[in-house]
């Protein structure tokens, strides 16, 4: 999946009973230049406009999060049963250090179910993983970790590999971190898998609540080319950003254009929020259930 530009919709009547709290919509690769898509989404003003026209135009895939029971390849049977064009797996358990090896056979497996597919599968870090912590064992484990995880994704040929910045209670420090363990990670893999940080709730210490502070990260890196974003709804709107509203959700996304700009947005995780605008609380609910509608 290449690059093109992103649409997200707030939920319509026929896409409100999702299989799957957590959905995934993925970045089309390959088809239109930024420039190409602002026209079909409507005037350069109103980035999202017509959310629908782009998804009718193949401009996004709508998919989601599932299981790997019984192999990486089995995702794919359930993502195509559940009507999925695009799909994210774990590629371990995401609650465990130790990995299972990715063998060859595996990787054949996953090929040919991605062929069959017609999709490949992005990728979800382990929960584990906190780049943002700034010394110590867990800080050492946490890169470790992600070095693994970025390995196992260019091993089954994945485009993004997903993570959540971390937690730091020095937000200045734990953005710095969390640069520095990306470059560590990037020096020691030199793979094409890009990286997606995900938009935070900012519940307790956690880093990437605000695009300001994504940025930041960003900037900080010595590969930036090999950063992007993924946001995830339920977290930008529990983080204070208002996308319940179309002049909200309008403002929301011209901010992240002005930003970091909207060609760094590869992937959204669709969510509701059980928590209400700005709680800063990481609830989510299913799409149309919850405070954002």
């Amino acid at each position: 999946m290449k690059d093109a530009r992103f649409a997200l919709s707030r939920c319509s009547s026929s896409r409100c009973s999702p299989p799957h709290t957590s959905r995934l919509c993925m970045r089309q690769t390959l088809s239109q230049p930024a420039e190409e898509a602002r026209r079909v989404g409507g005037q350069e003003s109103h980035l999202c406009a017509d959310a629908s026209a782009l998804y009718r135009g193949a401009f996004m895939r709508l998919g989601a999060h599932e299981s790997t029971s019984g192999g990486l390849h089995e995702a794919f049977p359930r993502a195509l049963a559940d009507g999925a064009e695009a799909l994210q797996i774990f590629t371990k358990s995401s609650r465990m250090w130790r990995s299972k090896e990715i063998t060859g056979p595996d990787v054949a497996l996953f090929h040919a179910a991605a062929k069959s597919a017609g999709f490949s599968a992005s990728v979800h870090a382990s929960y584990l993983i906190n780049l943002g912590c700034v010394s110590g064992d867990l800080r050492e484990k946490s890169i470790e970790a992600f070095i693994d995880e970025l390995q196992r994704c260019d091993r089954i040929g994945a485009p993004y590999l997903i993570v959540h910045p971390g937690s730091c209670a020095e937000t200045v420090r734990g953005l710095a971190a969390v640069a520095e363990a990306l470059d560590r990670t990037f020096a020691a893999h030199k793979g094409r898998c890009m990286v997606l940080l995900e938009t935070a709730a900012g519940q307790g210490s956690a880093l990437g609540r605000t695009f300001e502070e994504l940025r930041e990260i960003r900037d900080r890196v010595r590969s930036p080319e090999r950063v992007a974003i993924c946001l995830d709804t339920c977290h930008v709107f529990a983080a204070g950003y208002d996308i319940s509203t179309d002049r909200g959700y309008d403002q929301t996304f011209g901010q992240f254009d002005r930003v970091l700009g909207v060609a760094l947005l590869k992937a959204f995780h669709l969510n509701d929020s059980m928590k209400p605008l700005g709680a800063r609380v990481d609830r989510h609910e299913h799409v149309c259930k919850g405070e954002i509608g």
